[in-house]
């Protein structure tokens, strides 16, 4: 693609915006649905509006006319954001339960990766245990274990894809940090007044030679007592 040709008057005048990216990427997906946009290349003409017209026209999907024609919008501000093409209908996806479980399990869980193994999962989750029961009133139900479950890949590495960001969510907000706390008014301490001579130090010389400690339930709770006891 020669960028030179996809230069218009509107775009070298202003300065740039996320909105040239925009006009960008909407150019880069109408040559990669249309194949071809006439004038383009080496045949030394440039491509025109009208050319660029002319191929939209061209797509056989109108889901894709619709997306070209709002990222070449003429005004930048009518142009959409990257987060509202991700919500267009061209290419919204509807996530998998499994890929929301993931991250639900990564951003609520420290060392995910680390805690969750092929083998935990094998524990918990053996091929004899029932998934999913169908109950009929007039015959025997009918079982879905673990072992009818299709696995295509192992759970901890894909886990792990989802940690380091391989499989975004793209129709979610974005992680907000948690809005800050105040710190606490303190009163002020006036500075002590630094002497020439060292403050003789405190040295602990004594040794614990025994050690006790008891625990003990309250009748009238469900709380435990402890209590420690040191000899020196």
């Amino acid at each position: 693609m020669s960028l030179t040709e996809y230069l218009v008057t509107w775009c070298v005048a202003v300065s740039v915006t996320p909105a040239i990216d925009v006009y960008s990427f909407g150019m880069c997906a109408l040559e990669m649905a249309a194949l071809e946009i006439q004038g383009n290349g080496d045949s030394g003409t440039l491509v025109t509006e009208e050319d660029v017209q002319r191929t939209i026209d061209s797509l056989d999907d109108e889901s894709q006319k619709d997306f070209v024609r709002r990222c070449l919008a003429r005004e930048p501000g009518d142009r959409p954001n990257a987060r509202e093409l991700l919500f267009h209908p061209l290419l919204f996806e509807v996530h998998p339960l499994k890929l929301l479980a993931a991250h639900a399990l990564v951003y609520s869980t420290a060392n995910i990766s680390e805690t969750i193994t092929d083998e935990v999962v094998q524990r918990l989750f053996g091929p004899d245990v029932v998934v999913a029961e169908v109950v009929h009133a007039d015959r025997p139900g009918v079982q879905m274990r673990m072992g009818d479950v299709p696995v295509a890949e192992k759970l901890e590495k894909f886990v792990e894809d989802v940690k380091y960001g391989i499989y975004p969510l793209t129709a979610f907000t974005a992680r907000q940090p948690p809005p800050p706390r105040p710190r606490p008014v303190t009163p002020e301490i006036a500075e002590s007044v630094k002497s020439v001579t060292p403050e003789p130090l405190d040295v602990e010389g004594r040794r614990v030679v025994n050690m006790m400690c008891n625990v003990k339930s309250r009748e009238e709770t469900c709380e435990l007592l402890v209590s420690t006891i040191h000899c020196s």
